[in-house]
């Protein structure tokens, strides 16, 4: 997994670009942002379904770079 070290600032710049219409990003908007980020992604690496689709995805792409490398198609 790739760790990215992003300050308020640029986090507020990337993750609520307009948000500053409606009201000023808070330290706890932040927060809770990033623990809604995190437990959305928790789920998606830890989630039987997601590894599933993820492990037929690889086989479907295998079975397709050995169809197009066969010689007598």
């Amino acid at each position: 997994m790739t760790v990215v070290e992003l300050t308020g600032t640029d986090f507020k710049k990337i993750y609520f670009p307009k948000y500053r219409e409606f009201q000023d990003v808070t330290e706890d908007t932040v927060k809770d942002a990033k623990r809604c980020s995190d437990t959305f992604h928790d789920f998606l690496v830890h989630s039987p379904f997601f590894l599933v689709c993820r492990v037929l995805g690889f086989m479907i792409m295998i079975c397709l770079v050995f169809i197009s490398r066969r010689k007598d198609v």
